[in-house]
């Protein structure tokens, strides 16, 4: 009977432990299952760290790009707002091109004639000459316009004037006599001669830096000193009236002058 009763003990516990190995293997099975899986998962995310990584180093290496390109952007945008303002400038200089005064209070002909006295003519050889230069190499200018302005004040005798046959001769420098004006308008037009002469010399000198053309004009007596047209009745002795006017422009005919 004991032995009956072990034997059935016995075969409780075999029967037991078989379960509990058959359940324990489950289990070391599902593990292994698991360990599987996390491991697999486990190099997923390795390797999607790995490429967030690539990524990382490609988006870094993008943003500096971008951020070198961005300052180059701002060095050019810089750049060509300097230009725009140089190009202004310019625009500015073909509007209102260098404008200058030599007034008779500082810069004397002779009472009634074109000669320079020696004083102007110095003058007109250093300071006047070396603003011209700059204001010409300043603009980009290659043409000077000398024009002579007068008082109203009129010729108190009518005279003959020469002005038809000497005056070319004398702006080349080969007039062998004075030159007569019979008007005032004459009288501008034989001093802004006077000094388109020495201005012609300076400029073979290459003393007028890029100017070429040097062109004479009368204004006479029709424009005031404030530069509005003066009043015919205006006929008074005026010093401010009578002065040399200086103009630095670019050339408007492409032809150089004889």
């Amino acid at each position: 009977m004991q032995n009956e009763i072990f034997s059935v003990l016995l075969a409780i516990v075999v029967v037991f432990a078989a379960g509990m190995l058959l359940f324990y293997e489950r289990r070391l099975g599902d593990l292994r299952h698991r360990h599987t899986e996390d491991t697999e998962r486990l190099s997923v995310c390795m390797e999607e760290l790995e490429n967030c990584g690539k990524d990382l180093s490609f988006w870094t290496l993008q943003g500096r790009e971008t951020e070198k390109s961005w300052k180059n952007c701002e060095r050019k945008l810089e750049l060509a707002e300097g230009a725009l303002e140089d190009c202004r400038a310019q625009i500015e200089l073909l509007r209102y091109p260098p404008v200058f005064d030599l007034p008779d209070s500082q810069y004397r002909f002779r009472s009634g004639s074109a000669t320079l006295t020696p004083d102007f003519e110095a003058k007109l050889r250093t300071e006047v000459a070396q603003k011209i230069q700059e204001e010409a190499e300043r603009c980009g200018c290659d043409v000077v316009e000398v024009v002579g302005h007068t008082d109203g004040q009129p010729f108190k005798k009518a005279r003959e004037t020469n002005l038809d046959r000497k005056l070319p001769l004398e702006l080349e420098g080969r007039n062998d006599g004075k030159l007569r004006a019979g008007s005032n308008v004459e009288l501008g037009m034989t001093r802004a001669v006077s000094v388109a002469r020495v201005l012609l010399e300076l400029r073979d000198q290459k003393k007028l830096g890029t100017v070429q053309h040097i062109r004479p004009y009368s204004a006479g007596q029709l424009i005031d000193a404030e530069g509005q047209l003066a009043k015919p009745a205006d006929v008074a002795r005026d010093a401010k009236r009578r002065r040399i006017e200086i103009r630095v422009i670019r050339d408007r005919y492409g032809a150089a002058d004889r």
